[in-house]
C-alpha cells in the first residue's frame, strides 16, 4: 500500500521498534480500502448462511480515506455496511455484581444486543468474550486482543472468537499471523502444549520509541489489499483460490454463486477462476513511516502538556474539596480524588471499606461509589439500585445513573472549562453530606460482612495450629 507520506508498506512485513505490529494493525483497521476488501468476503459469507445470519464487528468505527481534493478525512464505518447495524450496549459490571435485566455480565463489563435481528452487531472496542453467542456467521475483529500480547490464552481466544463462528476476519500483520500460527500449533497438538507460553520472538523487545506507537497511524492512499492468509481446521491453506473467487464475485454481481462454493469446488474453479498467487513478504525489517512518526511525536508532546494541565487542575480542585473530607492521591501519575465513607481497622491490614470517587474529565464531572471488599460488590450494587430515587434527589438537577450503574452524580463542565469552581465545589460539598448519611447503613453492612470474613480467616488458621493472636497477615 502507498501511504499519505509517500512510503510503501506491506502490512505483513515487520516494522522497526513495533514488536506488537500496532502500526500496521491500526493502519489496516482504519482504512476504508481494507474494509471494502474485508466486507467483500464477509457479505457473501452472510448471504451463503441464509436469512437471519448476522455478523459481529469488534474495534473502532472511525475510518480515514483520501478525498478527491487530496485531504484525508474521517468516515463512519456504518456507511460501508450492507444491512442494518446496531451497537452493543454496555454498562460497567463486576464479578458477583447484579447488572440490569437483559444484560450479560462478563466481569468488568456487562452487555446486551439491542436488536438481535440486525445484520451487524458492532462492539466499539476490544472485548474478551462478548462476541461468543454461538450464532455469528462472521466476526471482523480489528481489536488488538489477544494478538498483540506476549502470553496468549488460546483457550480463551477459541471461546471468545471461534465458538460457533463461521468465519473470523483479521488484519494480516506479523503479530496476527504469529498468534494464529501459535493457536494452530496448540490446536493441532490436541493437549494445548503452548497454552500460556510467550509467542515466539516476544522476549526480544527493542527499545521503545519516545512516542506511543498506537498513535502512529498512516493512511493508505492506494493499496492492493487481498486475502493473504486462510486457516481452516488449524491448517494454513493456499489463499489464491479464495482470493480469485472474491475478486470474481466483487466484479460480477450477476453471478449467483456462493463465495465458498466457488473457492472449494474444483470444477467451478477450473471453469471460472484464474488463481491469484499471494506475493511473498519482503525480507528484513522496514523502518517506521517517517510522516506518521513525525505526527505521533507532535501528538505525544500535546498529550504530555494535556496531562500536566489536567493533573494540576485536578490537584487544585481536590485541595478545595479537602474541607469536605475528600482526599487527593497519586500526584505523580494523575490525581485521584476520593471520599472515604467507611474505614476498616481490624486484625489485619486496614483499608477503606466504602468510598466515593470524583472523576473530572475535560468536559464533565462525575461521582461514583465503590467498595474495597473482594466478592462483596453485589451488596453495594444492590444498595445503589434500591436507593436510586434518593440518589436522584441528591443529584438533582443534574444526572444520576444509579439505576444502571454506580454513577451517583454527573454534570457537564470539566477541568478545561471556564467554570466557577468555587460554586461547583460548594455543590459537591452539599451533596457530600447527603451521601454520607445515605451510605451509613451500607457501611455498617459491609463492616459486619468484613468482621465475619475476618473471623472465618482467623478460625481457619487456628484450626491449623496457629495462635489466635498471631495468624499469618495479622498486624502486631
Amino acid at each position: 500500500m502507498s501511504l499519505d507520506g509517500g512510503e510503501l508498506l506491506d502490512s505483513r512485513q515487520p516494522l522497526d521498534s513495533d514488536e506488537g505490529s500496532l502500526v500496521a494493525h491500526r493502519t489496516l483497521a482504519g482504512s476504508v480500502l481494507w474494509w471494502r476488501v474485508a466486507l467483500s468476503v464477509a457479505a457473501p459469507t452472510l448471504d451463503d448462511m441464509g436469512e437471519g445470519a448476522h455478523g459481529v464487528i469488534i474495534g473502532g468505527q472511525s475510518l480515514k480515506e483520501l478525498r478527491s481534493d487530496g485531504a484525508v478525512v474521517r468516515r463512519a464505518l456504518r456507511g460501508l455496511l450492507r444491512g442494518r447495524a446496531v451497537s452493543v450496549d454496555t454498562v460497567p459490571g463486576a464479578r458477583h455484581q447484579e447488572v440490569p435485566e437483559g444484560y450479560t455480565n462478563l466481569g468488568s463489563i456487562a452487555y446486551r444486543v439491542t436488536d438481535p435481528a440486525a445484520t451487524w452487531q458492532i462492539i466499539g472496542f476490544d472485548m474478551v468474550g462478548i462476541a461468543t453467542d454461538g450464532q455469528a456467521a462472521v466476526i471482523i475483529d480489528t481489536g488488538t486482543w489477544p494478538y498483540a500480547g506476549h502470553r496468549p490464552d488460546h483457550a480463551e481466544f477459541e471461546r471468545a472468537r471461534l465458538g460457533g463462528v463461521g468465519l473470523l476476519i483479521l488484519p494480516h500483520t506479523p503479530r496476527t499471523e504469529q498468534y494464529v500460527r501459535s493457536y494452530s500449533s496448540w490446536l493441532c497438538a490436541g493437549d494445548g502444549p503452548l497454552q500460556g507460553r510467550e509467542i515466539e520472538g516476544a522476549r526480544e523487545r527493542p527499545d521503545r520509541p519516545e512516542f506511543r506507537l498506537h498513535r502512529v497511524q498512516p493512511v493508505p492512499l492506494s493499496a492492493e489489499f487481498a486475502v493473504t492468509g486462510w486457516v481452516e481446521g488449524g491448517e494454513w491453506r493456499d489463499p489464491s483460490d479464495l482470493e480469485a473467487a472474491r475478486t470474481l464475485l466483487a466484479a460480477r454481481y450477476d453471478l449467483k454463486l456462493g463465495l465458498w462454493d466457488l473457492a472449494r469446488n474444483s470444477t467451478l474453479r477450473d471453469a471460472l477462476l484464474h488463481p491469484s498467487p499471494v506475493e511473498p513478504v519482503a525480507p528484513g525489517v522496514a523502518p517506521l513511516p517517517a510522516t506518521a512518526v513525525s505526527r505521533a511525536k507532535v501528538l505525544a508532546g500535546e498529550l504530555r502538556s494535556h496531562q500536566t494541565e489536567r493533573r494540576e487542575s485536578k490537584e487544585t480542585i481536590g485541595a478545595k474539596l479537602a474541607n469536605f473530607g475528600w482526599v487527593t492521591r497519586g500526584h505523580e501519575t494523575g490525581a485521584e480524588i476520593t471520599l472515604p465513607l467507611r474505614e476498616w481497622v481490624g486484625k489485619f491490614e486496614p483499608f477503606t471499606l466504602l468510598y466515593l470517587t470524583l472523576s473530572i474529565t475535560e468536559r464533565r464531572c462525575a461521582v461514583s461509589v465503590a467498595d474495597g471488599m473482594d466478592g462483596q460488590m453485589t451488596a453495594t450494587g444492590r444498595y445503589v439500585t434500591k436507593h436510586w430515587r434518593s440518589l436522584a434527589e441528591i443529584a438533582a438537577p443534574d444526572t444520576c445513573l444509579a439505576r444502571e450503574g454506580r454513577t451517583l452524580w454527573r454534570c457537564a463542565g470539566g477541568w478545561a472549562d471556564a467554570l466557577d469552581w468555587e460554586e461547583r465545589v460548594a455543590a459537591i460539598g452539599t451533596r457530600t453530606k447527603a451521601w454520607f448519611h445515605l451510605f451509613a447503613a451500607l457501611g455498617e453492612e459491609l463492616a459486619d460482612r468484613q468482621g465475619r470474613a475476618e473471623a472465618r480467616e482467623i478460625a481457619k488458621w487456628v484450626r491449623e495450629g496457629w495462635p489466635a493472636d498471631r495468624v499469618p497477615g495479622m498486624r502486631p
